[in-house]
């Protein structure tokens, strides 16, 4: 009878359940930080978006000549 030889490439389970647990760590070290940095990026949009509309109600408001404290303007901005 001849026996077939199994290989002893790959990994053994151990092995994989501890990079699992490495990666695991790492995420919980890195996403606190990433989720941070997306919502500091997010604030400096809003605040230059914030100001292209002040700008905009800026000129609205010098191109009318008539307007006073209750005067509403309105302002069509296409998205």
């Amino acid at each position: 009878m001849t026996k077939i030889r199994k290989s002893n490439a790959g990994f053994t389970l151990v092995e994989l359940i501890v990079v699992i647990a490495i990666l695991g760590v790492l995420m919980a070290a890195l996403v606190p930080q990433y989720i941070k940095y997306v919502e500091k990026s997010r604030e400096g949009v809003d605040r230059s978006t914030l100001g292209e509309i002040y700008h905009v109600v800026e000129i609205e408001a010098a191109s009318r000549e008539n307007l006073t404290a209750g005067t509403v303007l309105t302002i069509n901005i296409d998205a």
